[in-house]
């Protein structure tokens, strides 16, 4: 294995075991040590990589939004034109990472922190939603270009649909109101998101 996959994979298992540490003891209960310790790896490493709290959590946002990026490449890749297809695949992985224990953790801090530490929230709007919405609104426009979908206006576009998928169903897992759903709801979900969207902005309406 070259040294980069190498060091790429101890990045992942130290971030791994952050979210570990992060979920037991909150931000400000978690310390650099007690990550180094169930990474088994130095503190000096640590710090070295990371820096700090703050730019771990940068990395762990990072880590899963670029997880999710990567897949909605694929997806516009695989079969760009069937938009009504890409809308629903897109809809299950994004809906399945909204629920997902790691995003429940990352959000959970950002809304706990946000009077001692705003930043953290920062954080969660650049390194994710901002890396993943642009690409999705490009693909939208690219379709409008193609005439398969028709709207005046991208923000709001990507706004409806993000919107029903989630409704407020991602607030009541958030609150921990509610388990997370299990697959066949948010297929459901995606299904209906989809349907709704393709109504309102496809052009090739039956």
């Amino acid at each position: 294995m070259a040294e980069s996959e190498e060091k790429q994979r101890r990045r992942q298992e130290i971030l791994a075991a952050a979210f570990e540490v992060f979920a037991e003891k909150g931000f400000r209960g978690a310390s650099m040590l007690a990550v180094a310790r169930r990474a088994h790896c130095s503190k000096e490493t640590l710090y070295s990589w990371f820096g700090g709290k703050e730019r771990l959590i940068e990395e762990m946002v990072l880590w899963k939004s670029g997880g999710l990026q990567a897949a909605l490449e694929q997806m516009i890749d695989t079969e760009p034109d069937d938009v009504a297809a890409v809308l629903n695949r897109f809809g299950i992985l994004l809906m399945t990472t909204f629920v997902s224990s790691p995003a429940m953790l990352l959000n959970r801090i950002a809304i706990g922190e946000a009077g001692q530490a705003p930043e953290l929230g920062r954080i969660m709007i650049d390194k994710g939603r901002n890396r993943i919405l642009p690409r999705f609104q490009q693909y939208l426009l690219a379709m409008r270009d193609k005439d398969l979908l028709t709207f005046d206006d991208v923000d709001r576009a990507s706004d409806l649909f993000v919107g029903v998928l989630q409704g407020d169903l991602r607030i009541r897992v958030l609150m921990g109101t509610e388990p997370a759903p299990d697959q066949a709801t948010i297929q459901a979900r995606a299904a209906w998101a989809t349907d709704c969207f393709m109504g309102l902005f496809g052009t090739r309406r039956t």
